[in-house]
């Protein structure tokens, strides 16, 4: 199993992450995307809370953490270091993941209901067509998706380069 993790010095409100196959699992202060048995699946949880528990001091607002656990097809399949920047985690197409920007001027109206949508509280089909499509288009403005896959790769390529400057 390895876990691949992104902190985000933002509220969780503030980033989106909208699973391809079914509908997220609460628990605690935890989104759970996908399933356990899966051979990868993704959690959103307020890191700063967790950290603040064990004593640690953050100091940042919000520090809310996308973590990504991947698991090898087989148990003994091992990954050469060399060969990690090259795996195909498939994180990017399982999930979208997007950050909130500017909303604007947005009608009261549609503010309430993109609120519920954000909070989960109710799916975008269960509105009706023109509110969808005003959500759609504010979310479409508002919102910047986030490359979590090109993250996990500039991510290994640094710290690859940092071990091949401590071994040479």
């Amino acid at each position: 199993m390895m876990d691949v993790a992104y902190d985000f010095e933002k509220d969780k409100s503030a980033l989106k992450v909208l699973g391809k196959r079914r509908r997220p699992d609460y628990y605690k202060d935890t989104i759970y995307f996908g399933k356990r048995s899966s051979d990868g699946y993704l959690k959103v949880y307020n890191k700063k809370k967790e950290l603040e528990r064990k004593g640690v001091k953050v100091h940042s607002e919000y520090l809310t953490r996308i973590e990504y656990k991947w698991k090898a097809r087989t148990k003994r399949e091992g990954v050469p270091l060399w060969k990690l920047g090259q795996l195909d985690l498939k994180i990017d197409e399982r999930y979208e993941v997007y950050q909130r920007g500017e909303l604007g001027e947005i009608k009261a109206e549609h503010r309430a209901c993109l609120w519920a949508y954000e909070q989960g509280l109710i799916e975008l089909h269960e509105f009706t067509r023109t509110t969808q499509k005003h959500i759609k288009k504010i979310l479409s403005e508002a919102w910047e998706r986030i490359d979590l896959e090109k993250m996990y790769r500039l991510e290994i390529e640094n710290e690859v380069e940092k071990l091949y400057e401590l071994l040479y």
